[in-house]
């Protein structure tokens, strides 16, 4: 129920999901944040009924702050750094689990011993 992310590679999504992009170069980190604030509010402003998406007439018909252009580009300056970090540890955690799935069987079966494990973790890592 109105969840969103940030797309960290190209992507293909349905017809039941909703892709924004920022209108200006460098602000698309203040639209992303921005719009978690506007998920938030639509969330708790509806009244009387259950908010099972948020529609494109939704979006459309809701307005929000928009500061000045140089405030959303740094803003964007700012954060992309803390993003770029996340991201990096969001894929080393992703290789280290495919990593953990491929060997754990193979050395619970003795098929792979650990020393050859290590060196093959100090490979990948």
């Amino acid at each position: 129920m109105g969840c969103h992310c940030i797309l960290a590679e190209n992507m293909a999504i349905n017809q039941t999901n909703c892709g924004l992009k920022a209108k200006e170069p460098g602000t698309d980190y203040f639209v992303f944040f921005s719009l978690a604030n506007l998920v938030r509010w639509l969330q708790h402003n509806v009244h009387g009924m259950v908010l099972d998406t948020i529609t494109t007439p939704t979006l459309e018909e809701t307005s929000s702050f928009r500061p000045p252009l140089r405030l959303m580009r740094r803003f964007g300056e700012t954060v992309a750094p803390m993003v770029g970090r996340n991201l990096a540890g969001l894929r080393q955690a992703r290789r280290l689990t495919a990593l953990h799935d491929a060997l754990l069987p193979k050395l619970i079966s003795g098929e792979l011993r650990v020393p050859d494990a290590e060196r093959i973790v100090r490979r990948c890592v």
